[in-house]
């Protein structure tokens, strides 16, 4: 992936992360209503955040997208930016671990760490420079779970009132 290429990925990807603390911002009570309901409310995020942007940025954004090549070609992303950024999103739940949240995320970042580059790529996986622009975005509420994602290292930090937003985008 070319600089260029980067930079606007990282462009979308910064752009996607301060929409996405504008949403939590405005709806900080529903999502601690959310993050207390049983059955987690990861999808309802994923929905939340799919529409918001829509309506609020000029980001092309689907939801669902299949942009994994290779072998993951089966797996989909929960979010794909300007098709060609991927998110995957992770929101915590009231019932769980904060261990066991930061391991849920961190099967994410090997997820889009093992992303190869799409058919035609003269690039291999594995190499340093280039690959297909990803994101981990993990919402966190509880401050233990906070310091768990911490000790992940990598991430970036975007607070809101209503919740944490762990980032970290790959390539």
């Amino acid at each position: 992936m070319s600089e260029d290429e980067m930079s606007a990925a990282e462009a979308a990807v910064n752009t996607f992360v301060g929409h996405a603390a504008g949403w939590a911002q405005a709806n900080a009570q529903r999502i601690t209503a959310a993050y207390n309901s049983d059955g987690g409310w990861e999808l309802w995020l994923e929905l939340e955040l799919y529409l918001w942007l829509r309506a609020n940025s000029n980001l092309s954004v689907s939801r669902q997208a299949r942009s994994y090549a290779g072998a993951g070609a089966r797996q989909r992303a929960d979010l794909l930016l300007d098709n060609e950024v991927i998110v995957e999103l992770k929101a915590e739940t009231s019932a769980e671990k904060p261990h066991a949240f930061a391991a849920r995320v961190d099967k994410d970042r090997e997820k889009v760490d093992a992303i190869e580059e799409p058919s035609g790529s003269e690039e291999s996986e594995g190499e340093s420079e280039g690959g297909t622009p990803a994101v981990v975005v993990a919402f966190v509420v509880d401050e233990a779970t906070a310091g768990e994602m911490v000790k992940l290292g990598g991430f970036l930090r975007r607070k809101t009132p209503a919740v944490d937003i762990f980032f970290e985008h790959t390539s």
